[in-house]
């Protein structure tokens, strides 16, 4: 039986942070944005959005995920259910 292994982070806006160390084949990487950020929820309050990359992403990469959306940007995304 293969069991999902998650792992999460909270990155503040115009911040930065570094995951290392997982195993594993292959990633989703899902997002969460929003305003009005309530810690003891766990989640935003206000203009929430959830969506999840269309790319997986090999943990053997040194890759970098931007969360603004620029028109340069060269990531698929879609919209998913809350989380």
């Amino acid at each position: 039986m293969v069991r999902d292994r998650k792992v999460s982070i909270h990155v503040r806006a115009h911040s930065k942070a570094t995951l290392s160390g997982i195993g594993g084949k292959y990633y989703s990487v899902y997002f969460k944005s929003g305003t009005d950020w309530d810690a003891a929820r766990r989640g935003f309050t206000e203009s929430c959005s959830y969506e999840q990359f269309l790319q997986l992403f090999d943990p053997r990469s040194n890759w970098q995920i931007s969360l603004e959306k620029t028109s340069h940007g060269n990531a698929l995304t879609d919209k998913v259910p809350a989380f």
